[in-house]
């Protein structure tokens, strides 16, 4: 073999080797895009498929919404199934379904209740979808969205001798009629004040309580359209 031919083919093998040494030094981590033929051409072995991922399955929300350590009550009469919490009772029926349920142990104020019955169109006491109870002055009307439900609230409260008794009244239309859940509640104007021990009225804790039973009312007869008045 002439030199020249010796030459040329050492440095011929160099500048492959060069290259293909150049090439895997510039290969990114992650080869497993690249051909297979590629890899297998430069002795780069094929990355290993990793085993399938095992994925925690979410916990699938209670289609139900049963609340737990709540009571679910129905009311045949009324066509309306809802949730209580457990510890509180009934303690009243009336006729045409209405239902009187002690709230004490829930809420810490005094002579605390909820009142449910049907009003039809026609009651006098009905201003639009809002239920107004004559003897009490307006304090807000709001229209909300509960559980899926348009609902009309009406607050009303009477000041009496350092006492002031509010009512939350929520209207649900079913059919022809509205069914009114009434939460009434009286608490201590001065509570707080030095010299007064009494529990403080929390509004907002006490107005979450009254939507979250407002929300989960099944309509079981009735099915009223969507939209109130």
């Amino acid at each position: 073999m002439r030199p020249s031919r010796v030459i040329a083919t050492v440095l011929g093998s160099l500048s492959a080797a060069i290259f293909v040494g150049a090439t895997v030094y510039a290969m990114p981590q992650n080869v497993s895009n690249l051909p297979s033929r590629f890899l297998s051409f430069l002795h780069v072995p094929l990355p290993v498929q990793a085993s399938t991922p095992v994925f925690r399955i979410p916990q699938i929300p209670n289609t139900l919404n049963i609340k737990p350590g709540w009571t679910t009550w129905t009311n045949p009469e009324l066509g309306i199934k809802f949730q209580l919490p457990s510890s509180v009772t009934s303690v009243q029926e009336l006729p045409q379904g209405e239902e009187v349920f002690n709230l004490s142990p829930v809420i810490d104020q005094r002579n605390p209740r909820l009142d449910i019955k049907s009003v039809p169109f026609r009651d006098p006491n009905l201003s639009g979808c809002y239920y107004v109870l004559p003897s009490s002055p307006p304090v807000s009307r709001q229209r909300l969205q509960l559980g899926g439900k348009p609902v009309c609230l009406e607050i009303q409260e009477d000041h009496g001798a350092g006492v002031a008794g509010r009512d939350y009244l929520y209207t649900i239309r079913n059919k022809n009629s509205y069914i009114l859940f009434d939460f009434h509640l009286e608490y201590g104007i001065h509570c707080g004040e030095p010299d007064f021990s009494c529990p403080v009225f929390n509004e907002q804790k006490t107005r979450v309580l009254f939507d979250q039973i407002v929300s989960m009312v099944t309509l079981i007869r009735g099915q009223g359209p969507a939209k109130l008045p």
